[in-house]
């Protein structure tokens, strides 16, 4: 492929986690928007990745996962791993974990709503015929359907977000742990949606040097929740520390706001991100 033609897209999620989208249906998607380069990146699994790597196009689908990451303060912190070997007993080991983690949290959260709600709410009743794994995009649409939220940032707002009145912890694991697993399947580890540490100027600059020193990889500048104007400084960051750039639109397809799969990597040209995170590995 000559660089023009590359269209990277690192970062979305089916209905292996909390997506919209079933695997098959994303590659789709991104032949129909031009994206030569996609990575399934879903919370804590990989499920979908074997169905999204067998369907037959010109597509490169590279195997990834996003893990939460205990941080500290009002932002939060994910880590993604792209390039990974799903078959790694690391990995699943991990995997495995979150995933009974997962379970005793949307109970929790299932417990709440019942008592909120006056009335025993079920899982079967939350679930989506698509979805392997439940997680609070569900839960904020059953809300919808019964009337108790007209959006699902309403939904997240009022009851699931944090604060919410159904509102549960998620079980999150330390970043060198992470960061760990994700070398040992082969892969290359990436804080995702910076802006979503809430972070700015010296304490930014302070935190992404100890995620470097942690051994993170790559920094997903480029994301559909980065402000245009905060990126140059995202770039000055990620490049002081010796990191490498990523991106991806972080598309959850009709459970989230970001509306088109591609992400922009201006002033780099996609060839030069692929290759240098393909150089981590």
């Amino acid at each position: 492929m000559t660089t023009n033609k590359l269209k990277l897209d690192l970062h979305m999620h089916s209905t292996s986690s909390d997506g919209s989208y079933t695997p098959l249906e994303l590659i789709k998607l991104g032949e129909k928007s031009s994206v030569t380069h996609m990575a399934l990146t879903d919370h804590d699994t990989i499920e979908g990745v074997r169905e999204f790597r067998s369907v037959e196009s010109d597509i490169v689908a590279i195997a990834g996962v996003e893990l939460s990451i205990k941080h500290e303060g009002d932002g939060q912190l994910h880590i993604v791993g792209l390039f990974l070997d799903i078959e790694n007993q690391k990995l699943n080991a991990l995997l495995k974990f979150m995933q009974e983690h997962r379970g005793n949290r949307n109970q929790i959260i299932l417990s709440k709503l019942s008592n909120l709600l006056k009335e025993d709410i079920k899982l079967d009743d939350i679930a989506d015929e698509n979805s392997s794994i439940i997680g609070r995009p569900h839960i904020a649409k059953y809300l919808i359907k019964r009337g108790y939220a007209s959006s699902i940032s309403e939904a997240f707002d009022k009851y699931l977000g944090k604060g919410g009145l159904i509102y549960a912890p998620k079980e999150t694991i330390v970043l060198r742990e992470a960061v760990d697993c994700i070398k040992s399947a082969g892969g290359v580890a990436i804080v995702a949606h910076p802006s979503k540490l809430k972070l700015k100027g010296d304490d930014y600059i302070k935190t992404i040097k100890g995620f470097a020193d942690d051994g993170v990889d790559a920094i997903e500048v480029f994301s559909s929740h980065s402000k245009l104007e905060d990126i140059p400084f995202y770039i000055d960051v990620t490049k002081k520390f010796n990191l490498v750039f990523s991106g991806g639109s972080d598309f959850h397809g009709t459970n989230a706001s970001v509306k088109e799969l591609g992400a922009n990597f201006t002033p780099f040209t996609e060839e030069e991100v692929l290759l240098s995170l393909e150089s981590r590995k």
